[in-house]
């Protein structure tokens, strides 16, 4: 079945709904994933190995749980689709570790903020979102990893822009509240915003919060 699964798999449309079922099912299955995610240079082959894995790690993260350390690894990847897989599949199983190991992969998470590839950036905020809310201790940590990341220069305006609306959506939709930290950050976003939609994006965040008090 495994050699079958490496055939079907290198072939750029491969259709690999059907091992789905066999890897939520078949632990020896989803080790080999893993092992064909991190190791296989066919970028067919590791993209639908982590395909499998991600809608695993959805319907049963707890099956994923062991491979806490492998993914943790992608993280330092030299190749950015494996760094943002890598994000993807801690997110997803954060509720199953224990705060004292997520504590430990945490800041090498949050080091992707400063990534070279700005996609890369961008889902370090998302899958943060999926972090605090399966962790909500670990919010202090994260939000002020992010913040920080936004003193670095960034040659696109757009591009940080593009952040700053992400960090946005995260903190609706974690439903954090804006401490005074939080509140600088975005009133001096306000000061800088390029447009006046953006202006009101913040605005009406700042307002929301402040109702919720």
């Amino acid at each position: 079945m495994y050699d079958n699964y490496i055939e079907a798999a290198s072939e750029t449309n491969a259709d690999v709904n059907r091992y789905i079922d066999i890897a939520l099912n078949d632990e020896e299955f989803r080790g080999m994933l893993v092992k064909e995610m991190i190791g296989n240079r066919k970028i067919n082959v590791y993209y639908h190995s982590y395909i499998i894995l991600s809608e695993v790690a959805t319907v049963k993260p707890d099956t994923l749980a062991c491979f806490l350390w492998d993914f943790a690894s992608l993280l330092e990847h030299k190749n950015s689709y494996h760094r943002n897989y890598g994000m993807d599949l801690l997110s997803s199983i954060a509720k199953e570790v224990d705060d004292e190991t997520l504590n430990k992969i945490i800041p090498s998470f949050c080091k992707l903020l400063y990534d070279e590839k700005i996609s890369t950036r961008k889902y370090c905020i998302t899958y943060s979102m999926r972090i605090i809310n399966a962790k909500p201790n670990l919010s202090d940590f994260i939000v002020f990893s992010i913040i920080e990341s936004f003193k670095e220069p960034e040659k696109n305006p757009k591009h940080r822009w593009l952040l700053i609306k992400e960090f946005i959506r995260l903190i609706e939709d974690t439903g954090l509240p804006l401490n005074n930290k939080l509140l600088e950050f975005f009133h001096s976003a306000i000061n800088e915003a390029p447009s006046k939609a953006h202006v009101k994006t913040i605005k009406k965040l700042i307002t929301t919060s402040s109702s919720k008090d």
